[in-house]
């Protein structure tokens, strides 16, 4: 049975989450738009993760390059003004450590050297210093896919297992850099 603190939490995640759509379309010209909604689905009020490494893996080029690094104890500081304020949070993703070396990392195509999610996510979190790292892949356009690595700061977050990913498709309408 779901308790009533579930159940606010449910509400307040899909209020949340239904709100993103507004916010990329405002500001969809920007470059970085993928940290931007990184940061925004990673954060306390809605999936509340402690890291994640977004990649995308072209086949076709032969990489997967990282395109966004989110780590909580380099967390914008405030979280409210993320989307008002773009050239402020713009300018605090360049230098955030640890999103730029996601963005430094550019792999071999798990896709198309045939090679396993797993063995990838390894090297991922050896190279990110993730403890106990979770993942995902999913497809995106022009035959690319996406890779997220991840860490949950409640593993038992049943919310986060049911729209996580579906959340991570946003990421898909971004543009690559």
């Amino acid at each position: 049975m779901v308790g009533t603190n579930d159940s606010k939490r449910y509400e307040a995640l899909l209020e949340h989450l239904s709100s993103l759509p507004r916010k990329i379309i405002a500001i969809h010209e920007l470059d970085n738009l993928s940290e931007f909604i990184l940061h925004d689905i990673c954060s306390e009020s809605c999936f509340n993760l402690d890291k994640a490494a977004y990649f995308v893996d072209n086949p076709d080029f032969d990489t997967c390059k990282g395109i966004a690094g989110f780590c909580s104890h380099e967390a914008y500081g405030d979280y409210n003004r993320l989307w008002d304020d773009p050239p402020s949070f713009s300018a605090f993703t360049r230098e955030s450590p640890f999103n730029q070396r996601v963005r430094s990392l550019i792999l071999e195509s798990v896709v198309r050297n045939k090679l396993m999610h797993e063995d990838m996510v390894k090297r991922i979190a050896s190279e990110l210093g993730f403890a106990h790292p979770a993942w995902c892949s999913w497809h995106l356009k022009h035959f690319n896919d996406g890779l997220i690595v991840y860490e949950k700061a409640d593993s038992d977050d049943a919310l986060f297992d049911q729209h996580f990913l579906n959340s991570l498709y946003l990421l898909g309408f971004c543009a690559i850099h």
